[in-house]
Formats: structure tokens, sequence, C-alpha cells
């Protein structure tokens, strides 16, 4: 298993991905999509964990497929695939690696929320 190390990882998100998504529908809708995605990703990850807790090894291969997929949609395919490191831990029913995994998730999903709000979500400060 390969160990998560923030320090020498991609970029937390591939800005092509978000790029694109102006393009088509324009800022307004990036921030919403990063909004969204920040919001589900904290229901997603709190999930995983009870489905960890109660050993419902089905539950938290969904909600780490799930978060996998939303993963692709915004460009951030380090944390896309430290979900699928979960996601395949869950099939195998290894919960303490999907426990470690999800810690991994956790720390990568801040270094993401982080630039998604200074760089896609509009400032609350005037």
């Amino acid at each position: 298993m390969v160990c998560y190390d923030p320090q020498t990882m991609s970029e937390p998100l591939d800005v092509s991905v978000l790029a694109n998504l102006n393009r088509i529908g324009g800022a307004e809708m990036v921030a919403e999509i990063a909004a969204l995605f920040i919001e589900e990703t904290v229901e997603v990850m709190a999930a995983i964990r009870v489905a960890v807790e109660k050993r419902d090894a089905t539950e938290a291969r969904e909600r780490a497929h799930y978060l996998k997929s939303s993963c692709d949609g915004i460009g951030a395919f380090t944390l896309r695939e430290l979900c699928h490191r979960a996601e395949l831990a869950a099939i195998d029913g290894d919960f303490a690696l999907v426990s470690s995994s999800l810690v991994d998730v956790e720390a990568e999903y801040e270094r993401v929320r982080v630039l998604l709000e200074a760089d896609y979500l509009p400032s609350t400060t005037g």
C-alpha cells in the first residue's frame, strides 16, 4: 500500500476541469458545484465513518464510490485515488484499511476545500 504524503502528491485540483466547467456554465455554475462538493463531501465522509463503525462494507463501498465519482467531476484526482483505495478496502471487508484510508481522504479533502474556497467561491468578506 502506498502511504499518503501530501508533500509528494500532485496538485489537489486539475484546474483544467474547472476551466472547462467555467466555459460551459460560467463562474456562477462553478461556484455552485464547488459549494455542493464541499457540503456533500463532509456528509459522505461522515457516512463512511458510520459505515465502518457499523461494519457495513456495502455502505462504505457505495459512499466511497459516490465520493470517487464526485472527485472526477471537479478534477480532484488525488482525492479520487484515495477514495478508490477506501472503496477497494470496503470491497475486501478490510475495515482497518477503510478507516486509515478515510484519514487520508479527509486530509486531502482539506487541501481541495481550501483551494475551492479561495479560488472558486465568492468571498463573503467585504
